[in-house]
């Protein structure tokens, strides 16, 4: 990304590249997700697709590569009447069809990607 700390205004339509990588077939597919929260944890802005916009399903991953390693931009926009301040950029993911969210390998559901400094 561009940092820990990003400073960027209302409005403005941020693209974020992420990368997941597989180390085993998956039977299910998966949505990634970015979550904008405020320092309160509501959410504040969502991006929620699967990769390539759907052009590259988990369920395939594994008919390319061995442990692929799949990226794709995520397009996250931010509301005009955002206020200024300090949130935290969130990464994670759902299952496509049960929308049962996935947990990280240390039980976490979310990783910290960055601060975003909105300013007016």
């Amino acid at each position: 990304m561009w940092g820990e700390r990003v400073r960027t205004a209302p409005g403005m339509t941020l693209p974020i590249w992420m990368a997941w990588r597989s180390d085993a077939p998956l039977a299910q597919r998966i949505t990634f997700s970015l979550h904008l929260v405020d320092q309160e944890g509501r959410l504040m802005a969502q991006a929620d697709s699967e990769m390539g916009g759907g052009r590259f399903p988990t369920t395939l991953w594994h008919t390319w590569v061995d442990r692929p390693t799949v990226a794709s931009e995520f397009q996250l926009s931010l509301p005009v009447a955002l206020p200024a301040g300090s949130y935290r950029l969130l990464a994670g993911a759902f299952e496509t069809d049960t929308v049962a969210p996935l947990a990280r390998l240390d039980g976490g559901q979310w990783a910290e990607l960055a601060t975003l400094e909105i300013t007016r």
